[in-house]
């Protein structure tokens, strides 16, 4: 779903006058951008249990790095790699330190009422899951493509 977003609340913005169009994460890119960390996850536990032979080593390195990029930069490794990022609600600007926690803990509501909360972003015109909305985020594409194709693609070759 496009949206414009006035340039008047762009960081870098050289034009006022310019309009920027935002395309929204929907459901299932998020679902697509879960299994790449959920993978990533999975590939650097088993990789330290059987090639160190090292117990929780590797999964803990992964949540690391992913909270590292959550709150430094507002995205993860599959946020990279399916070219997507959080964003202030009304602007392109990361969020706050205090808005991701906030976020991150609010999932758990999007979670306990049988996930309803995340289905929330395939139902609402910008995209918005319940944590979003209690956070003042958004989730917006940086690169927009669309086809399973360009998908598998960016996934290899990003």
């Amino acid at each position: 779903m496009e949206d414009p977003i006035s340039a008047n609340n762009l960081e870098n913005s050289a034009n006022s006058s310019q309009i920027e169009r935002v395309n929204y994460v929907g459901f299932w890119k998020r679902i697509v951008i879960a299994l790449i960390d959920g993978w990533l996850m999975f590939l650097f536990e088993w990789g330290a249990i059987e090639l160190l032979n090292i117990h929780n080593l590797g999964y803990g390195l992964i949540i690391l790095v992913n909270m590292f990029l959550y709150f430094y930069y507002g995205r993860t490794v599959g946020d990279f790699v399916m070219q997507t990022k959080l964003v202030k609600a009304g602007s392109v600007q990361k969020p706050s330190i205090l808005s991701l926690i906030g976020r991150y803990f609010a999932k758990f509501i999007s979670l306990i009422v049988l996930g309803v909360g995340f289905m929330f972003a395939g139902w609402t015109n910008e995209k918005k899951a319940w944590h979003d909305s209690m956070s003042g985020t958004r989730y917006i594409e940086v690169k927009s493509y669309n086809g399973i194709i360009t998908w598998i693609l960016n996934i290899f070759f990003w």
